[in-house]
């Protein structure tokens, strides 16, 4: 769990500091075959972001619901938060850096 929130954190640093605030629609999606195909606003980053961090939340409250009963569930549970926390903050990061 520890190494989840370090993940988060890390990742919101690295927004606050590179993205700001903007009138110009930003890249919100993107597709192989288009590319950036879809606009949006300057915060998506930290939505996409506040959005794995409720996925890892409910992973977290689910691993240690399940800890008494399953504990190799509890820790599939645990990884699959580190797992969505790492792969959020990337992504967040990739669409954070687009300008």
């Amino acid at each position: 769990m520890s190494v989840t929130a370090l993940i988060f954190v890390a990742s919101l640093a690295w927004l606050v500091l590179h993205v700001h605030p903007t009138d110009v629609p930003v890249p919100v999606r993107y597709s192989n075959l288009t590319g950036f195909d879809t606009l949006g606003p300057w915060y998506f980053p930290f939505v996409l972001l506040a959005e794995c961090l409720g996925v890892a939340i409910f992973n977290t409250f689910f691993a240690y619901r399940s800890f008494q009963k399953n504990r190799m569930v509890s820790f599939f549970l645990l990884a699959t938060s580190v797992v969505v926390a790492a792969f959020g903050g990337v992504i967040a990061a990739a669409f954070g850096s687009v300008r």
